[in-house]
């Protein structure tokens, strides 16, 4: 059972490209595991078809306390004239992190920066700026786990080979991401191109 993580991430990078950002920075986790691996992925491949825009992937910063640090590391950045205006975070955590750093430091969400994080959380939909977030749907994941489990116990002799089920995250959208005219509370199934 797996999420697809590089979809996910390719689909909420382009919405924040979609929304005007022009200088995005990525939260990743740790390479060596493969879904930040592959939220790194699809964030640099949707970058890289909407050129020009300038990046920076700032890694590991997976927890709040590193989306802080991380957010307020780039202070200096935030000052420049060219700067950054978009954050995709590998977690809700760091997105939420980040969020904190900007609001400290007088920095609009959405309007001067715009964020979306990973997990759907239950805290995104109720902090201010709501979160948009990827809902890796855990529920359905959880469901089809048991079903396989299921029937393995009732049909041991079945011979199979084992089942690989990639479930599309969904990107929903909420205060924190859009500038243009998207309502809320939107939800986007990824289909990269």
């Amino acid at each position: 059972m797996l999420n697809d993580n590089y979809g996910a991430a390719y689909k909420a990078t382009k919405h924040l490209l979609d929304q005007g950002c022009k200088y995005l920075i990525h939260l990743g986790g740790p390479q060596y595991i493969n879904i930040y691996e592959e939220r790194k992925r699809g964030f640099l491949e949707a970058i890289g078809q909407y050129s020009p825009i300038r990046y920076e992937v700032i890694e590991p910063a997976i927890t709040r306390e590193k989306g802080y640090e991380a957010a307020k590391s780039l202070k200096s950045l935030f000052e420049s004239p060219e700067k950054p205006d978009g954050i995709l975070a590998a977690s809700d955590y760091s997105a939420l992190g980040a969020l904190l750093a900007a609001k400290e430091a007088g920095i609009s969400i959405p309007h001067q920066l715009s964020i979306v994080g990973f997990a759907n959380e239950p805290f995104t939909a109720l902090i201010s700026p709501s979160t948009s977030s990827i809902d890796q749907r855990a529920d359905e994941m959880g469901e089809n786990a048991a079903r396989l489990l299921i029937e393995s116990i009732e049909h041991p002799h079945r011979t199979s080979h084992p089942q690989k089920i990639v479930l599309m995250p969904q990107l929903l959208i909420r205060e924190s991401s859009t500038r243009q005219n998207v309502p809320t509370d939107k939800t986007v199934s990824p289909d990269p191109s």
